[in-house]
C-alpha cells in the first residue's frame, strides 16, 4: 500500500534512524532512497541487503525539489510517504495515513515536533484557503512542509502540468502545495498525525520563519 520515499544527501546516520523507525510496519512495502550525489552512497549500499530497501543515486545533484520528484517516480506503491532523511515517523503516523487516504488528496501531518503545530488548520484544505496564506503563518508553514503522504498517480499527473524548472529555492514545497490547491485538488491536515523534525543550524531560513520576502512573493503572486 505504501512506499516510504526518502531523499538524502550526506545523512547516512539519519537515514538509518528513519528506516529503523518503521521498517517493520507491514503497510510499508518498500523503502526507496535516492542519494543526491553525495559521499554517503557507498556506505548506504551496505543496507540494500534488507528486502524492502531500494537505493538509487543521482549522477549529478538535482536539488531538493527534483530529487523528491525522482523518488516519487521510482516508488511503485499507490501512496508515497515522502519524508526528508533527517526526520522520523512512527507506526502511528502510518496508521493515520491509512485512515485518511482517498486516492486523490495529499495527507499532511498536524504537527512537526517539537517546534511546529498545525492543529489550528486540521481538516480539508482547498483553493478557498489560498487568500489566507499571506495572513496565516501556520497555514503557510504547513504548506511548505515536504513531509506528506502523496497519492502517487494523481501527483505525477499533476506534476506534468507544472514547469519543474521554475521552482524557487527554499520555497519549493510551498510552490507545489499552492499549485496543487489552485488546480482544485485538496490537502487533508490530519489530527494526531505527527513526526519528529530536526532543525539544524544550516536549515533554510524559511523553516526559521525568516523567509526572504522576495521568495514568498514569487509563490503568492496573484493570490
Amino acid at each position: 500500500m505504501f512506499s516510504l520515499g526518502i531523499t538524502t544527501h550526506d545523512r547516512i546516520v539519519e537515514v538509518v534512524r528513519l528506516i529503523s523507525s518503521v521498517y517493520h510496519c507491514p503497510e510499508i512495502k518498500e523503502i526507496v532512497i535516492i542519494d543526491d550525489c553525495s559521499l554517503d552512497y557507498e556506505r548506504l549500499l551496505s543496507y540494500t541487503h534488507f528486502k524492502k530497501i531500494k537505493l538509487f543515486r543521482n549522477e549529478t545533484n538535482l536539488g531538493c525539489f527534483k530529487n523528491k520528484l525522482e523518488v516519487i517516480k521510482k516508488c511503485t506503491q499507490p501512496y508515497v510517504l515522502l519524508i526528508d532523511s533527517d526526520n522520523v515517523i512512527d507506526a502511528e503516523y502510518v496508521k493515520k495515513a491509512i485512515e485518511n487516504v482517498d486516492g486523490k488528496s495529499i495527507i499532511a501531518p498536524s504537527k512537526a515536533l517539537p517546534n511546529f503545530d498545525y492543529t489550528s488548520i486540521v481538516g480539508t484544505l482547498d483553493k478557498s484557503v489560498l487568500p489566507n496564506i499571506r495572513h496565516n503563518n501556520t497555514l503557510e508553514c504547513s504548506l511548505n512542509t515536504c513531509n506528506m503522504c502523496i497519492p502517487r498517480e494523481e501527483f505525477l499527473a499533476f506534476m506534468e502540468t507544472l514547469d519543474t524548472n521554475f521552482v524557487p529555492k527554499g520555497v519549493d514545497s510551498l510552490y507545489m502545495a499552492v499549485e496543487w490547491l489552485k488546480s482544485g485538488r485538496e490537502i487533508k491536515v490530519v489530527e494526531g498525525m505527527s513526526y519528529l523534525h530536526e532543525i539544524r543550524p544550516h536549515d533554510s531560513v524559511y523553516l526559521k520563519t525568516e523567509n526572504p520576502q522576495e521568495l514568498r512573493e514569487i509563490i503568492l503572486h496573484g493570490i
